[in-house]
Protein backbone atom coordinates (compact mmCIF):
# COMPACT_ATOMS: atom_id res chain seq x y z
CA UNK A 1 0.00 0.00 0.00
CA UNK A 2 2.98 2.49 0.46
CA UNK A 3 2.87 2.59 3.89
CA UNK A 4 5.19 0.39 6.37
CA UNK A 5 5.07 0.56 10.09
CA UNK A 6 3.74 -1.15 13.17
CA UNK A 7 5.71 -5.10 12.99
CA UNK A 8 7.46 -4.18 9.72
CA UNK A 9 9.22 -1.07 11.18
CA UNK A 10 12.60 0.24 8.77
CA UNK A 11 15.60 -0.87 10.05
CA UNK A 12 18.66 1.74 9.61
CA UNK A 13 22.08 0.31 8.69
CA UNK A 14 25.61 1.33 7.40
CA UNK A 15 26.38 -0.49 4.28
CA UNK A 16 23.79 -3.16 4.37
CA UNK A 17 24.47 -3.79 8.21
CA UNK A 18 22.23 -3.32 10.17
CA UNK A 19 21.65 -1.24 13.25
CA UNK A 20 19.44 -2.51 15.08
CA UNK A 21 19.23 0.56 18.12
CA UNK A 22 17.66 2.65 15.16
CA UNK A 23 14.02 1.78 13.97
CA UNK A 24 12.20 4.21 12.21
CA UNK A 25 8.73 4.39 13.63
CA UNK A 26 7.01 4.91 10.57
CA UNK A 27 7.79 5.50 6.61
CA UNK A 28 4.98 6.43 4.48
CA UNK A 29 5.34 6.12 0.84
CA UNK A 30 8.65 5.40 0.87
CA UNK A 31 8.76 9.43 1.09
CA UNK A 32 8.27 10.37 4.39
CA UNK A 33 9.86 9.26 7.85
CA UNK A 34 7.31 9.94 10.85
CA UNK A 35 8.84 9.84 14.40
CA UNK A 36 6.34 9.51 17.15
CA UNK A 37 7.27 10.80 20.12
CA UNK A 38 5.36 10.95 23.74
CA UNK A 39 7.37 14.01 25.92
CA UNK A 40 6.18 17.20 26.66
CA UNK A 41 8.11 19.28 24.21
CA UNK A 42 10.03 18.74 20.88
CA UNK A 43 13.32 19.59 21.49
CA UNK A 44 17.00 19.75 19.26
CA UNK A 45 17.83 16.32 19.89
CA UNK A 46 14.36 15.17 18.25
CA UNK A 47 15.17 17.02 15.29
CA UNK A 48 18.80 15.91 14.99
CA UNK A 49 17.36 12.25 15.52
CA UNK A 50 15.16 12.71 12.30
CA UNK A 51 17.72 14.19 10.41
CA UNK A 52 20.16 11.67 10.84
CA UNK A 53 17.82 9.19 10.09
CA UNK A 54 17.08 11.12 6.72
CA UNK A 55 20.63 11.59 6.12
CA UNK A 56 20.85 7.97 6.17
CA UNK A 57 17.35 6.71 3.74
CA UNK A 58 18.63 9.76 1.19
CA UNK A 59 14.91 11.01 1.95
CA UNK A 60 14.24 14.33 2.34
CA UNK A 61 10.68 14.89 4.71
CA UNK A 62 10.29 13.96 8.24
CA UNK A 63 7.40 14.61 10.78
CA UNK A 64 7.99 14.55 14.45
CA UNK A 65 4.55 13.97 15.75
CA UNK A 66 4.20 14.62 19.83
CA UNK A 67 1.39 13.38 21.56
CA UNK A 68 3.05 14.20 25.20
CA UNK A 69 1.83 17.61 25.62
CA UNK A 70 -1.35 19.27 26.24
CA UNK A 71 -2.07 18.97 22.81
CA UNK A 72 -0.85 17.80 19.97
CA UNK A 73 2.64 19.18 18.78
CA UNK A 74 4.55 18.41 15.37
CA UNK A 75 7.12 19.65 12.95
CA UNK A 76 8.11 19.31 9.58
CA UNK A 77 11.81 18.84 9.05
CA UNK A 78 12.97 19.13 4.86
CA UNK A 79 16.86 17.36 4.59
CA UNK A 80 17.62 19.35 0.90
CA UNK A 81 19.93 17.32 -1.41
CA UNK A 82 23.39 18.90 -1.88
Amino acid sequence: VGRRGGHERPELGVRREPLPEHRLDLVVDDAVIVEIKGVSAINDAHMAQVLSYLTATKLELGLILNFGGPSLSWKRLIKSRE
